[in-house]
């Protein structure tokens, strides 16, 4: 499964407030004046609230970037808010000569104070931006990325440039918000702001200052909004001492000592817990997978093993691990941050097997954090589902950190991509699925108590376990019948001069390789052997996941090794049916033949097993010579007759190196191509 895309499904779940224990709310106080009749026109009534300053913190995201300051007041009327903001801002803009241009403000309420830990999905959280356009007739538009859980209609605004203010630039905003729930006397908003201000003229965001907390950049997480509005006559919960926060994670016991990736579940590993808590069904009637995981820590490395379940194949291969996986989160210094820290104290990162069984790879989409060079990982089918062992080296920041005892944030989510089409058809979680896309290690589920190191003993490294060799045998299929073996003939390399790709892997017994030609029309497989046999039936296995490309294979068959020549016994008028084999037994010109071959001039025409089964073609009538009279001979004694060969009626499957031999490319004949 190595697309381009791969989609994200982001159902964002609210996480109430009585989920998560917070400690006593000692955010600022913003107080909201009730009015009526405001209007929008950079003049600020009476009815305003009580003046703050947005000066307290920023971001300077390019050096020397000074931050801009304001003051903001709010003021409500029945379901809207308003806002008036004065900004004062003393950097040019680079480009234009207008100071304000591509500037603004962003705006974010959560509206019933759910102080959840992601955007809850039913709008009472509202996030949007209103930036300066570039002349001051159109000098506004509604930033549209900002528009998360608004839409247009709910916003109105004014804007006007102050060129001389106070002996400095700036401008005026005023807009309104129509919240989508009832605003009432006393109501506690979480609240916070952000001012714009491209002084690069470039359109970006060099500088930030926020009313208060600049710990969510981005404003996905309202439990980090800094302040509270509080409507007209609300009173002020007292701030009080902080509040005891409980920690109701699942506790996972590690064990201690370097595991082998080899799938084999090490004495090192600690105990097993079962991810099947909950789920998430993106597509209806999936059934959710359910799987064991263990683990073990020593150094700066951390082993998962984990034994996945699962039931449902793959519609398109039938492959029921096929882009399939498993994805990790570790909170290294268990900071139970309400976003991803910047330190890379969390990880978080999937293994998906790809579409051959023996070669897994980690889906660089979701290296976040993490690197590639992290990662180590050992993956292998069994009778239910699959196994899948993963090694995680801690990066520097974190390195030396890991101390027996500690304890390590934990989550863990398994795909299950059912329906072919590279989605995440059902994600099974461990721990919270109110994080569905492993972003917030406030919420991960469990947490990881490290073993302690042995007293008298220093961890050595296992000597790696060198898997062994599969042995093939030819024919792969268990077709039944007399199965021919000739000489390997046809391209010696295949496309773009692979070795491994070349005419012997169409006889190698092997349904993982394959024979790839160097074009369409341009080489071919088959076989010499040595004599003319007839066909009984060949046996074709099209190359996975690439069924498409069978569509106009034929059999041809000559007495000479020229595939242009040769005669055309079948040809195939539909696709491929991997992972079954195509049985063909209708030929036409079936007359007998030494050299059979593979080939395809209307698709590209890979193919990972070809089988010949027949017979040998009945011997040729000679005309007898013409006889000369010669002198009359004593008669020799008569000979016994030497006893008929006979073409043999089975193929010996356990004589694996003589056929071997005989299939090896030592002695075919050189590659040909077709120009």
């Amino acid at each position: 499964m190595k697309k381009t895309v791969l989609i994200l499904f982001a159902l964002l779940l609210v996480c109430a407030l009585g989920m998560t224990a917070f400690a006593a709310d000692t955010r600022p106080v913003v107080r909201v004046g009730e009015g009526s009749g405001i209007k929008l026109d950079g003049v600020r009534e009476d009815c305003y609230g009580e003046p703050v300053e947005v000066a307290k913190a920023g971001v300077a995201h390019n050096a020397d970037f000074p931050l801009t300051t304001a003051t903001l007041s709010v003021a409500w009327e029945g379901n809207t808010l308003y806002y008036y903001i004065e900004v004062r801002d003393t950097t040019p803009n680079a480009v234009s000569p207008n100071f304000w241009e591509v500037d603004g403000v962003e705006f974010v309420v959560d509206l019933l104070d759910t102080r959840a830990l992601t955007y809850p999905g039913d709008n009472t959280v509202a996030r949007f931006a209103i930036l300066t356009g570039v002349d001051d007739t159109n000098a506004y538009f509604l930033f549209p990325y900002m528009l998360d859980h608004v839409t247009a209609d709910q916003i109105d605004w004014y804007f006007t440039p102050q060129d001389e203010w106070e002996g400095r630039g700036g401008y005026v905003l005023e807009c309104s918000f129509e919240s989508p729930v009832d605003l009432e006397d006393g109501a506690v908003m979480g609240f916070d702001v952000q001012i714009y201000d491209d002084q690069s003229g470039e359109g970006h965001r060099d500088s930030q200052t926020y009313l208060e907390d600049t710990s969510d950049t981005f404003h996905y997480c309202p439990a980090n909004l800094g302040a509270r509005l509080v409507l007209g006559n609300g009173e002020i919960v007292s701030d009080g001492e902080d509040a005891e926060e409980t920690d109701d994670r699942v506790v996972i016991q590690t064990g201690y000592g370097e595991a082998v990736l080899d799938g084999e579940k090490d004495v090192c590993y600690g105990e097993t817990v079962k991810i099947e808590k909950a789920g998430v069904s993106h597509n209806a009637d999936c059934p959710l997978t359910t799987a064991d995981i263990s683990f073990s820590w020593a150094g700066d490395k951390i082993w998962a093993y984990a034994a996945v379940a699962d039931t449902t194949p793959n519609a398109v291969s039938g492959n029921f691990w096929q882009c399939d996986g498993l994805e990790l989160l570790y909170d290294l210094l268990d900071t139970r941050a309400n976003t991803y820290p910047s330190d890379s104290s969390v990880a978080r990162f999937a293994v998906l097997p790809e579409n051959t069984p023996d070669s897994p790879y980690a889906s660089n989409y979701f290296l976040a954090t993490a690197s590639e060079e992290q990662i180590r990982y050992f993956y292998k089918r069994t009778a239910d589902g699959y196994v899948l062992e993963v090694e995680f080296t801690v990066p520097e920041s974190v390195s030396g950190k890991l101390q027996g005892g500690a304890s390590v944030g934990f989550d863990a989510q398994i795909y299950d991509d059912q329906f072919g089409n590279g989605n995440r058809d059902s994600q099974t979680f461990f721990g919270n699925t109110e994080d569905i896309i492993g972003q917030y290690p406030a919420v991960f589920g469990g947490k990881l108590i490290l073993a302690q190191a042995p007293a008298d003993a220093e961890p050595s490294p296992a000597e790696p376990e060198t898997p062994a060799e599969p042995t093939y045998t030819y024919p792969a299929s268990g077709e039944s019948g007399n199965a021919l073996v000739g000489t390997v003939i046809g391209n010696e390399t295949g496309w773009g001069g692979n070795a491994d790709a070349g005419a012997a892997a169409a006889f190698d017994g092997n349904p993982a390789t394959f024979f790839d030609p160097l074009g369409q029309g341009d080489g071919y497989c088959g076989m010499d052997f040595g004599r003319k046999v007839v066909l009984d039936k060949v046996v074709i296995l099209s190359r996975a996941d690439w069924n498409a490309r069978f569509k106009g294979a034929e059999i041809r068959g000559n007495n000479e090794d020229n595939v242009d020549t040769a005669v055309t016994l079948w040809k195939s008028d539909v696709e491929g049916t991997n992972p079954d084999y195509f049985v063909i037994t209708d030929f036409e010109n079936n007359d007998g033949y030494r050299y059979y071959f593979y080939y395809n001039t209307a698709n590209h025409g890979d193919v990972a097993e070809v089988e010949f089964y027949g017979t040998d073609a009945p011997a040729e009538d000679e005309a007898p010579a013409p006889e000369t009279p010669a002198e009359p001979e004593t008669p020799a004694e008569p000979e016994t007759p030497a006893e008929p060969e006979t073409s043999p009626n089975t193929f010996d499957f356990g004589v694996i190196a003589a056929v071997a031999a005989v299939i090896s490319l030592a002695g075919a004949a050189a590659a040909k191509k077709k120009h």
